[in-house]
């Protein structure tokens, strides 16, 4: 999980709350992100991007 949130961070994303299990990042205003350590779903796990990361 802590590769996974320096890679989306190096891509702009910025750390807002790092629970133990949960972070949640922004972006901008409009967008926020939510990663778990419990795992990706289907559709993330698909995604290029979190497959690059």
């Amino acid at each position: 999980m802590t590769r996974y949130g320096r890679a989306l961070e190096a891509q702009g994303w910025r750390l807002v709350n790092a629970k133990s299990r949960e972070w949640a990042l922004v972006r901008t205003e409009q967008k926020e992100l939510i990663i778990r350590a419990q795992g990706a779903g289907l559709i993330i796990e698909v995604d290029p991007r979190y497959q690059q990361a």
